[in-house]
């Protein structure tokens, strides 16, 4: 290997290096003590403290002048948020969503909260499609779809309650909704078999942005016990909520 190429490569390994440090800060509830971020990389303080301070001096860790604790600088935090404002958080979604239908040749649509409701604004078939209403604009019920209970589950009761008592009275339609919502929170999916169209069964999780605000609900739909066991359920749900995780 050449003088050049030995170089090279350890210039490649300092930007790695760096990578898993700025990534230790990330992942830390508060600002580092040097100590902490050697054992947290396995770097000896001495070497790491060179690399911290060329990092300080860029900007892309700051050093807390009160008790030396090193933190994401200010540069990492303008880069973190260029990013987040040019990502495209509906296509990532509707990529993931894509994905996941063709895998188990499904029919699935992609929703976003409107003023009237959850609205279908993607729709995809992975494999023979089905013959529905649930077009693009369709305006799906809050209490009696799978993406309905997705978003009353967990939008601010602010932003759901009027629209869930033009869909129910009762305090026995109440309590059963109540039930259904405890179910999607704790499950983190919503599942209805029939009860928009006869015959249909679909399930919904929801897609949460970098900040814990819901974004959309992505929804697979099917003939009557397309899911099949409760096994099923979940391992579709759950592929559809770690491919479209947004802040993985």
């Amino acid at each position: 290997m050449s003088g050049t190429e030995i170089e090279e490569r350890r210039g490649i390994q300092s930007i790695d290096f760096v990578g898993q440090l700025l990534e230790a800060m990330a992942r830390a509830d508060a600002a580092l003590s040097l100590k902490r971020l050697s054992e947290e990389t396995g770097v000896p303080a001495a070497k790491l403290h060179r690399y911290l301070a060329s990092l300080v001096r860029i900007g892309l860790a700051r050093q807390n002048p009160a008790d030396a604790r090193y933190d994401l600088g200010p540069l990492a935090i303008r880069l973190g948020l260029a990013a987040m404002a040019r990502r495209d958080a509906i296509g990532l979604a509707e990529a993931a969503l894509n994905r996941v239908l063709d895998r188990h040749g499904l029919t699935g649509h992609l929703s976003v909260w409107s003023d009237h409701g959850p609205v279908i604004v993607r729709t995809h078939h992975g494999g023979r499609p089905l013959i529905t209403s649930l077009g693009l604009g369709r305006v799906l019920p809050l209490t009696r779809s799978a993406t309905g209970l997705v978003f009353a589950s967990f939008l601010p009761d602010s932003a759901t309650a009027a629209l869930i008592l033009r869909e129910i009275a009762s305090p026995e339609e109440r309590t059963a909704l109540q039930a259904m919502i405890d179910q999607t929170r704790a499950q983190r999916i919503g599942f209805v078999d029939g009860t928009v169209i006869p015959g249909l069964a679909a399930l919904s999780v929801p897609v949460f942005d970098f900040d814990g605000s819901l974004v959309c609900a992505l929804t697979a739909t099917g003939l009557a016990g397309s899911f099949g066991t409760d096994g099923r359920q979940s391992a579709i749900a759950a592929e559809l909520a770690a491919a479209s995780d947004l802040n993985s």
